[in-house]
């Protein structure tokens, strides 16, 4: 569902653009139980701005109690923006202890910005915690599969 909703909003692969149907099929697979769909679902309603808010924060902490790693990387950049840094640290904590590659890059960051909130032990701590992850995920096949799915243009 989440390669046809990436399709349907931007109209990849020969499929035509529209992001209505996309934003059904999100809500439908939300509802499901999918917790890629409700992360998305959770994103929507961030960008659609503040009056949004409330919604996208509900929606994306659903997420993050189902395991989403996604979720706890953009509840983690919600707090930052709201400067609510120890809290966001923790959703990217939480994240990149499922193998979240994109939270140990916001934490990086965050170290290079907010020293006084990271400190450099700490942040060795974390990218030790993501390195057994990602070993214990790293297997040929999954290297031969990317492979082949960025060969034939199918994405992730």
């Amino acid at each position: 569902i989440s390669k046809l909703v990436t399709a349907l909003h931007g109209g990849e692969n020969g499929t035509q653009m529209d992001p209505f149907e996309a934003d059904l099929l999100i809500l439908r697979a939300a509802e499901a139980g999918n917790t890629t769909s409700i992360s998305s679902l959770g994103q929507m309603c961030f960008n659609r701005g503040n009056e949004w808010h409330h919604s996208a924060v509900q929606i994306t902490t659903i997420a993050a109690k189902l395991r989403s790693v996604s979720a706890h990387n953009i509840l983690g950049n919600d707090y930052l923006d709201r400067d609510c840094i120890e809290e966001g640290v923790k959703h990217f904590v939480y994240a990149v202890q499922g193998g979240h590659k994109k939270s140990l890059h916001d934490l990086k960051t965050l170290r290079k910005e907010r020293p006084d909130f990271l400190s450099g032990e700490e942040l060795e701590r974390i990218e030790g915690i993501y390195a057994e992850v990602a070993k214990k995920e790293w297997s040929e096949e999954r290297v031969e599969a990317e492979k082949y799915r960025v060969a034939h243009g199918l994405g992730k």
